[in-house]
């Protein structure tokens, strides 16, 4: 009955708060210290299972665009390749010549137009 009214209705509606977990969190000295533990609890729960997803930012096509492209481009950059095999590196040569390929379709598009 120590417990602050909130912690109190939040396991009311979760029943697999340990009850040992409350009892202890009670014995505490201060609210503040019972909210503060308590939310350890719930921060640890969350990481144990996951957590909720990140808020996603809703990007324009243009923008994800730009940023795929940014990302793969500090990829390239950063990749050291000197211990590849032979294979490796002939398909990783294979791929850039086609996103070459890619790109020059891009920016230069066969219809003459400008691109968006």
């Amino acid at each position: 009955m120590n417990l602050p009214a909130e912690i109190r209705d939040e396991c009311r509606g979760d029943r697999k708060t340990p009850k040992g977990l409350l009892v202890e969190i009670s014995r505490k000295k201060q609210v503040r210290g019972m909210r503060t533990a308590w939310n350890k609890y719930k921060e640890g729960l969350l990481k144990a299972q996951g957590g909720p997803a990140p808020a996603r930012v809703k990007r324009s096509p243009g923008a994800s665009f730009t940023l795929a492209v940014d990302t793969l481009r500090e990829r390239i950059r950063d990749t050291d390749a000197a211990a590849w095999s032979a294979e490796e590196l002939a398909a990783a040569h294979d791929s850039l010549g086609l996103l070459q390929e890619a790109i020059d379709n891009f920016m230069n598009p066969a219809g003459g137009g400008e691109t968006a």
